[in-house]
């Protein structure tokens, strides 16, 4: 994905790390002073995630699987190949 010209410095990209546990991560990283951008959230997809940015401006969203779910769930359009 490439950002537009203008677009601001910390939007330029973003990464995706898997843990083995969305919460105490977070924890950890708030009582570290991390700047929370959204709080640990549940995703009807299996997925709990939380974001944060770091003192450069990046940002971070961190993941771990809680659920194997249906795709049929996820109000998306299932495509056979």
């Amino acid at each position: 994905m490439e950002a537009p010209p203008d677009a601001a410095v910390d939007s330029l990209h973003k990464v995706m790390v898997r843990i083995d546990n969305v919460r105490e991560h977070h924890a950890n990283a708030q009582a570290h002073g991390a700047v929370i951008l959204r709080a640990p959230e549940d995703y009807p997809f299996g997925e709990r995630q939380y974001t944060a940015k770091d003192f450069a401006g990046q940002v971070w969203t961190f993941t771990e699987t809680i659920a194997d779910g249906d795709p049929a769930q996820w109000s998306c359009t299932l495509v056979d190949q």
